[in-house]
């Protein structure tokens, strides 16, 4: 097994382990579009007790030198309609397909992230946050700084 004192001490970033490797594998969803590089999800799948103790290795390296290795940034990004006139431009949505290893490693991160990093009050891009969530908290505020006779002034920003 794979340890670093490093990393598991200092950073909190235990080390991942070949079981997490073969959940995430378990996962990837095959009706999904191949992959950045092409790779189906059932390939992976099928080749995951083989492949699961070299991404141990892999992803561990990567953790402990703190280096995100380039393939796994690389991402196809396409556009999908989402209503209105399909001549129009901002009718569409980007979509970005990333490599499979990059999700299994990212599902980790993720976690760490989510545990040790991120406000509680960060809502976009994460999994059972939504606008709803923000829009829950913003009204909690709103509402007690009112009970407290308080002014309370928001600013919205859309960066489209």
């Amino acid at each position: 097994m794979y340890t670093n004192k490093y990393i598991s001490e200092s950073m909190f970033i235990q080390p991942v382990r070949a079981e997490e490797i073969l959940f995430h594998i378990d996962m990837l969803d095959n009706k999904k579009s191949n992959d950045t590089y092409d790779i189906p999800a059932h390939i992976i799948k099928l080749s995951k007790h083989i492949i699961a103790p070299v991404l141990t290795t892999i992803f561990n390296s990567c953790i402990a030198e703190g280096i995100y290795p380039y393939d796994l940034k690389v991402a196809k990004v396409i556009t999908i309609h989402k209503s209105g006139d399909t001549s129009n431009p901002s009718s569409y949505r980007p979509i970005s397909i990333l490599p499979h290893f990059s999700k299994i490693l990212l599902k980790d991160l993720q976690s760490f992230l989510d545990k040790n990093i991120l406000c509680p009050n960060q809502f976009g891009f994460r999994k059972v946050f939504s606008t709803v969530h923000a829009l829950i908290f913003l009204n909690d505020i709103i509402t007690s700084k009112t009970e407290e006779n308080l002014y309370t002034c928001a600013i919205f920003l859309d960066l489209k």
